[in-house]
């Protein structure tokens, strides 16, 4: 990690800006459609692997939920 160019201040306060894309060979539907999919898979069918999965299920419905924060979306397309 290499350290900021510039720090930006607002009232005298940090600033700190985070910009990422999507992996090369990847578009953002295909991370969008990766969500759904975690969201779909049942805890109960793998009691082994029931408590990462109910993690996973809960940072993926909350990252749709907030898909317009962490995604640039088209205008006027909202994820549920």
């Amino acid at each position: 990690m290499s350290a900021p160019s510039r720090i930006e201040r607002i009232d005298r306060q940090r600033q700190v800006r985070l910009f990422a894309g999507v992996a090369p060979g990847y578009a953002l539907a295909d991370r969008l459609e990766a969500l759904k999919k975690a969201l779909a898979v049942d805890p109960d069918a793998h009691p082994e692997s029931r408590l990462p999965i109910v993690l996973a299920r809960r940072r993926a419905a909350a990252l749709l939920t907030q898909a317009n924060r962490y995604f640039l979306l088209p205008e006027g397309d909202q994820q549920p």
